[in-house]
């Protein structure tokens, strides 16, 4: 089982991965979290780089919180 906080960023209309994916690994692993996208491309961190920039770093931070040590 994954225990470590992780983010899930998909695009709604990726041409590759149906939204079924993301929402499968955000049933499967404990306190994931998922972030939409509305770029309609593979990759929605390069169309939208400063809203995954600023999302990352506030997941890494949370990550780094005592807080989150208490789930493990």
């Amino acid at each position: 089982m994954i225990s470590a906080p992780v983010l899930v960023v998909h695009d709604r209309n990726d041409p590759l991965s149906p939204r079924e994916h993301a929402e499968g690994v955000i049933r499967s692993i404990p306190h994931a979290k998922l972030s939409w996208y509305d770029t309609g491309r593979h990759g929605p961190h390069y169309v939208e780089r400063e809203r995954f920039d600023a999302e990352l770093e506030a997941h890494l931070r949370a990550a780094e919180s005592p807080s989150i040590l208490l789930d493990l």
